[in-house]
């Protein structure tokens, strides 16, 4: 949130300047091709940062309640394994059907940011199939893979991938003011009796744009970097 607001400082007054240079050398025209560019490119750059993990695992919060969080093989990766002997498949396995159980109030803790380990005060469980259970003793200090209801989800592992991450965003930041800044350089010309209407109506709109872009297609039900790629398509399809 910080980046973008720290990009507001500038870039959004490029976009305006962008837009009467472009104004006083193609018209009207140079004003909404560039308003076009900056945007698509908005989108692209959003596109590319869900892009960057999309393929790399996670320890994604399934929600439940106080009691075990039981999952079945259709839900994928759940549990917790060495990295030095990993299951395989999808879920991991070692060909046996596993139902995978992790107590929520002491489900295994992701620590510093970049960390290849994960440590706990307390345990989990592993239930297998045939109804025994298996203890999860922590902490530890061996490597695993986390799958499943991860309390705290403030850090989780980037896989190295932090700074062209941040890169991306930085970039995305200020494409995303540079736009807004593009878009009231043409607000003026669009009917100067309601100009205050349609200022007003532009200014609502990207509020309205916000809540759907993060309520309705980041966080429906999907992992956040695939929310971040279909936020892209869609900035770039709108932009058409």
């Amino acid at each position: 949130g910080s980046c973008f607001g720290l990009m507001n400082i500038f870039a959004r007054s490029w976009g305006g300047i962008l837009s009467d240079m472009l104004n006083a050398k193609f018209g009207m025209r140079g004003r909404l091709w560039a308003c076009w560019i900056i945007q698509t490119l908005e989108g692209l750059m959003c596109l590319i940062m869900g892009l960057i993990t999309i393929g790399m695992p996670s320890p994604d919060r399934k929600r439940c309640g106080d009691s075990l969080c039981a999952t079945t093989d259709a839900d994928l990766q759940w549990g917790k394994w060495q990295t030095t002997n990993p299951p395989y498949g999808s879920p991991f396995t070692y060909g046996i059907t596993y139902t995978y159980k992790i107590n929520s109030t002491d489900a295994a803790k992701v620590p510093l940011c970049g960390s290849e380990s994960i440590s706990t005060p307390d345990y989990g469980w592993l239930q297998n199939a045939d109804g025994t259970e298996t203890l999860l003793p922590m902490p530890t200090t061996e490597k695993f893979i986390v799958v499943g209801d991860v309390e705290d989800m403030e850090c989780v592992r980037n896989q190295g991938t932090l700074g062209v991450t941040m890169l991306v965003m930085i970039l995305f930041s200020i494409l995303v003011q540079m736009a807004e800044g593009l878009h009231f350089g043409i607000v003026p010309y669009v009917s100067r009796p309601a100009l205050g209407v349609v200022s007003g109506m532009v200014g609502a709109g990207g509020n309205s744009g916000a809540v759907v872009g993060s309520k309705a297609i980041i966080a429906g039900g999907k992992a956040t970097d695939q929310g971040f790629v279909e936020l892209g398509i869609t900035i770039m399809v709108v932009s058409l």
